[in-house]
């Protein structure tokens, strides 16, 4: 027995992040193309969230920092990424 499939409201919102990462030319951060659009924490009520392109080089040293404060990841396929989709070995660079 497989998954259940996701809600129509799921599916529209990961649509969405895909077309938007699908869209961006270069990350926020250099003229990489982005890999992951990160939803930053609001920090306030009346803020609206701030999305981030990163590339992937971009993103592995920061998904540490951005686990902390609460960011959201999603992936090229607009689904949101695990906590720490590429842990670091023993000894290794992060």
């Amino acid at each position: 027995m497989g998954a259940p499939d996701p809600s129509p409201e799921i599916t529209a919102y990961a649509h969405a992040r895909r077309m938007a990462l699908a869209r961006a030319d270069r990350s926020c951060c250099c003229p990489a193309k982005p890999v992951v659009m990160t939803i930053m924490p609001m920090a306030s009520a009346q803020g609206e969230p701030i999305e981030l392109f990163l590339c992937g080089h971009h993103y592995r040293v920061s998904r540490r920092r951005l686990a902390e404060i609460g960011a959201v990841v999603f992936d090229g396929d607009g689904l949101p990424l695990p906590v720490d989709p590429w842990p670091v070995e023993v000894g290794a660079f992060a």
